[in-house]
């Protein structure tokens, strides 16, 4: 669950609760029209489109029933997630991409296990043991990529993995915040984007690294009071209001 500070339009204070699976959409959507010069498209796209958009499935299941941070008294987001559960969830993300193939799975699992290695959590027994059950399973699965086709390489997977987590975390840019100021993101084929909000939705992006002349991004979010929450049954019990929100992007002057 993303969870976002937001005034509604009606001018009131409100969480905006956005889908997991809903945010890898829209990096799905990125990653599909990716590729104008000097950009590259995915060199292996057959299976790293659909782990991009398939990557956070996992959220399945617990994302319709969000919980309270009980600290803070607001719901809990993806970034406040205890480990073990987060890590059940990946790994449920991970199962989910395997009709993809092994690159789709270590693709993922790889995505996952850095997220983990960079976390507080990395060094506790549980975050170890995901560690060391991944590290293994990628090995496999980059074995089982590369052996039937001697132009599948390290060094494609690891582009792919770049790729993965390139449109993953422009997404969350977009979704995890109303943004006002410019923002330089490098991107795989080391080009560093400007992208300038112009207000309204509207963003300007230079160098244009998409093959279509816009991008018209929408997702559904849903808006609940800013106030405090004393427990899970009382915020699954909100049910607030379903907005949209929507993202225009042009190229740069």
């Amino acid at each position: 669950m993303i969870v976002r500070d937001a005034v509604n339009k009606f001018g009131e204070p409100v969480y905006q609760l956005i889908f997991q699976t809903a945010h890898a959409h829209v990096s799905g959507r990125l990653a599909e029209a990716w590729g104008a010069e000097p950009f590259i498209d995915l060199p292996c796209r057959f299976n790293t489109l659909p782990a991009i958009y398939h990557h956070d499935d996992g959220w399945d299941q617990w994302d319709p029933l969000p919980r309270v941070d009980r600290l803070a008294g607001r719901p809990m987001s993806f970034l406040d997630m205890p480990h073990t559960e987060a890590e059940s969830i990946w790994r449920h993300s991970i199962d989910a991409v395997a009709p993809w193939g092994p690159l789709a799975q270590y693709v993922v699992a790889r995505h996952f296990s850095i997220l983990r290695a960079e976390s507080h959590s990395a060094k506790t027994p549980g975050g170890q043991a995901f560690l060391h059950h991944y590290e293994k399973k990628c090995e496999f699965w980059l074995a089982q990529w590369m052996v039937s086709d001697r132009d599948r390489t390290k060094d494609r997977a690891e582009r792919a993995l770049e790729e993965l987590r390139f449109f993953d975390w422009i997404s969350l840019w977009f979704c995890m915040a109303d943004r006002t100021e410019p923002h330089k993101m490098d991107t795989p084929d080391h080009i560093s984007l400007q992208i300038v909000p112009e207000g309204g939705g509207r963003f300007t992006i230079s160098p244009w690294p998409w093959k279509v002349n816009e991008i018209d991004l929408s997702i559904m979010a849903r808006e609940i009071p800013l106030r405090p929450y004393g427990g899970d049954e009382e915020l699954q019990a909100e049910q607030g209001r379903i907005t949209t929100l929507r993202w225009e992007l042009v190229p740069g002057a």
